[in-house]
């Protein structure tokens, strides 16, 4: 494989300020989706899915978050979904995700993916992480807090429109692009 692949990776809101700074670094814990059930299988790696497995990945996520908090929103356990341009070379066929998500799933091994060629979904386009909203405008953005209407007493967080989740061509639209030197050449009349 040669030249770049954009692939999908489902991160927390709590690890884009992380992210924004440092890239997706190889994970050295059990802090991806499963935790330590996946231990065997995910350290040093960072993990991405093709765009038909990034609705799986997404409800993965907040099953996790649900199971792991009783306020995933406020705990910054909310679900955001991270395009990337990766060196398509560096890219290795996750057979454990594909198998699970029914999609291709890849990893990148021992190394990390730079801040620049990520972007966060924001609800209507994708943004470079650390200039869209910040991370809790974009967890309180997928969810509305239902109230029981005798008690007042909170029942439900999660917004069943996902609009977090990019759908269709908006996983596709404006792709990441490393900043390009200008020209020393005169455009030609």
């Amino acid at each position: 494989m040669n030249g770049n692949k954009i692939v999908f990776h489902v991160t927390r809101t709590t690890s884009l300020d992380s992210i924004a700074e440092h890239g997706l670094l190889p994970t050295a814990s059990h802090g991806s989706i499963g935790g330590a059930v996946y231990a065997f299988h995910t350290e040093d790696r960072v993990f991405f899915s093709a765009p038909e497995g990034v609705r799986y990945w997404f409800d993965k996520a907040w099953e996790w978050a649900d199971h792991e908090s009783d306020n995933p929103v406020e705990d910054g356990l909310t679900p955001v979904v991270l395009r990337a341009q990766i060196t398509a070379s560096w890219l290795q066929p996750d057979d454990l995700g594909t198998k699970d998500s029914s999609a291709p799933a890849f990893y990148v091994e021992r190394r990390t993916v730079q801040p620049w060629r990520i972007e966060a979904w924001t609800g209507e386009r994708w943004e470079r992480l650390g200039w869209g909203p910040s991370p809790e405008a974009l967890a309180w953005m997928s969810v509305t807090v239902e109230k029981d209407a005798d008690t007042g007493e909170e029942i439900g967080w999660r917004n069943q429109k996902d609009p977090l989740l990019p759908k269709g061509e908006q996983l596709s639209a404006g792709l990441v692009t490393k900043p390009k030197r200008k020209s020393t050449k005169k455009a030609e009349r």
